[in-house]
C-alpha cells in the first residue's frame, strides 16, 4: 500500500472552508478561520483566487479531496523494532493508540509501500518525512524496556522537529510522555538481539 493511499481518509470539510484556486482547479485548503476572513498566510499569485467551498462549487470548480485530506488529517506516527512488525505486539500498540487518540490516523512505516526498497535507498530520509506529515510520535521499546537505535533516532528526529513523543508500551499496556534525556539505546550487537532470526542489518 502507498503511504499517500494509506493516509488518505474520507475528508470533512465545511462549506465555508476556504481553497485556493489555480486554473480552475483547487490547489490548496484553507480551514475556516474563527474571524471568518480569508487566510492571509500564503503567496498569491496573479492567476490565483482565493474562495469559499461554496462559491467554489457554484462555478463548477471540483473539490479535489485528496488535497483536503493533506492538510485537516490528524496523524500520529508509530515508529517500533522491524522485529515486531507483522506481530500481535504492533498490533496491540496501534489498538493503544487508537484508544487514547481516536481523532487521529496512525502512520505505521511497515505499511509503507515497497518498504525494504525504499529504506535502502534513501535511509532514514524516510522517516523524517513521515514524521513531518505527523503531529507527534508514539515508540514502542524492546520487551525489557530499552530502546533500539533506530527507533530512539526517530524519537530524536521527532523531538527535534518541536512534537512530543510518547512511550507506547504494550507488555505493560501503557502509553506516557517518552523519555529523552539520559537515555542511551542498545546496540546491534546486544545479546537481546539474537533470540530473533533477522540479520543484524535488518535490526531498526
Amino acid at each position: 500500500m502507498k503511504l499517500k493511499q494509506y493516509l488518505k481518509e474520507n475528508s470533512k470539510y465545511d462549506n465555508d472552508d476556504w481553497v485556493l484556486v489555480q486554473n480552475g482547479k483547487v490547489v490548496k485548503y484553507f480551514k475556516n478561520p474563527k474571524n471568518n476572513k480569508a487566510p492571509d498566510k500564503f503567496t498569491q499569485s496573479k492567476d490565483q483566487e482565493m474562495m469559499r467551498i461554496s462559491h467554489a462549487k457554484k462555478n463548477g470548480i471540483k473539490i479535489d479531496e485528496s488535497i483536503i485530506n493533506e492538510e485537516i488529517i490528524r496523524r500520529i506516527y508509530f515508529a517500533h523494532p522491524q522485529m515486531y512488525y507483522n506481530t500481535k505486539w504492533e498490533t496491540k500498540c496501534i489498538q493503544m493508540i487508537m484508544k487514547k487518540w481516536p481523532d487521529h490516523q496512525v502512520v505505521n512505516p511497515n505499511q509503507h509501500d515497497r518498504f525494504d526498497r525504499v529504506i535502502k535507498k534513501s535511509g532514514f530520509q524516510i522517516f523524517y518525512q513521515m514524521v513531518k506529515l505527523c503531529e507527534f510520535g508514539t515508540f514502542m521499546p524492546l520487551q525489557d524496556g530499552r530502546w533500539s537505535g533506530g527507533v530512539f533516532k526517530e524519537a530524536l528526529m521527532t523531538k527535534k522537529q518541536g512534537k512530543d513523543v510518547w512511550e507506547v508500551n504494550p507488555w505493560k499496556g501503557s502509553i506516557k510522555p517518552m523519555k529523552i534525556s539520559g537515555v542511551k539505546p542498545i546496540a546491534k550487537d546486544d545479546p537481546y538481539y539474537k533470540q530473533f532470526s533477522w540479520d543484524e542489518d535488518e535490526v531498526k
